[in-house]
């Protein structure tokens, strides 16, 4: 199967799923792209999250974050599928576009639950028979809705004028955020969203505010959204763009605001390099997020534009 061949080549290739590690790549009359990686699992009833997967294809510039849904068996396995492979939404080498790749990603997970829906299941000798089949019963029904992810995915180029263009893939509420070099953010922003009624005071709000084109309470994931909500943006460019963010909900709702984020980011880009600090870092993040919703998965991908890694 083509899927199979896929993660073949992205095992043995560029990309990669990183804890926590940053890429410093210098090519000859080339400045280089830095990319700080960090997956920090949250705990739910004393038990770790670990349900996000990132990764950062350095060769041709692909950062990809996706969130594997909390309530979802085999979330993690879905986010993991999905983060490895999601470099062929921008390679035209196979001969698909982007829309048929996220199509034969969703394909593949579907038959990865039907697989798992169809997997013997037993319960404790020592519970009652009647209760057997009721468990049985729910434990089929969460299988229907297993191996499901959030994905934002993006492609960074720079041309010869030292502009940004993003080649922007989402689904869900997952992000993609551009800074300017004093913290302004230069994408999401009002003029991006379909709703006129987004305002500068509701990126202040920041959070799930960010998600412009999707003002629903239900979050899109994969494979179960109908691939029209699927959002695709072949070529945003931005002048003076600093640094561009891939991340999950958990880190964006620990912060305020975009300018709280950023200045986070700067303060501690030293320390999430260094295996031992990082981990200060990440946990007393986690205990913002705790105070401001409760704990979550803290996943990212931070690549700074070459030329303004001072």
């Amino acid at each position: 199967m083509l899927f199979r061949q896929w993660a073949v080549k992205a095992a043995a290739g560029t990309g990669e799923n990183m804890n926590m590690t940053d890429h410093v790549e210098q090519l000859p009359g080339v400045l280089p792209w830095t990319a700080i990686q960090v997956m920090s699992h949250g705990h739910e009833d004393g038990f770790p999250k670990d349900q996000d997967r990132i990764s950062w294809f350095q060769d041709s510039r692909i950062a990809c974050v996706c969130d594997g849904v909390s309530t979802s068996p085999y979330a993690a396995e879905a986010a993991a599928e999905v983060a490895k492979n999601a470099h062929y939404l921008f390679d035209n080498n196979h001969g698909l576009g982007p829309v048929q790749v996220i199509a034969k990603l969703s394909a593949h997970l579907r038959s990865c639950r039907e697989a798992a829906h169809n997997k013997p299941l037993s319960v404790a000798v020592n519970v009652p028979e009647q209760m057997q089949a009721i468990i049985l019963e729910q434990a089929r029904k969460k299988l229907r809705y297993s191996y499901q992810t959030t994905i934002v995915a993006a492609q960074l180029n720079v041309d010869d004028q030292a502009l940004l263009h993003v080649n922007l893939f989402q689904c869900g509420d997952s992000q993609l955020l551009v800074f300017a070099h004093d913290g302004r953010l230069l994408f999401p922003t009002p003029s991006t969203s379909s709703d006129s009624l987004v305002t500068e005071v509701e990126i202040a709000e920041f959070g799930r505010v960010l998600q412009f084109r999707q003002r629903s309470s239900v979050t899109d994931v994969l494979p179960d959204a109908p691939l029209n909500r699927i959002q695709s943006e072949p070529d945003l460019s931005f002048e003076n763009a600093h640094s561009v963010l891939l991340a999950s909900d958990g880190l964006l709702d620990a912060f305020v605001g975009p300018h709280e984020l950023f200045a986070w980011l700067m303060k501690h880009r030293v320390q999430l390099k260094d295996p031992l600090e990082r981990q200060t870092v990440m946990q007393d993040l986690h205990d913002c997020l705790i105070d401001r919703r409760g704990d979550d998965d803290i996943s990212f991908v931070w690549v700074t534009v070459p030329g303004t890694q001072s």
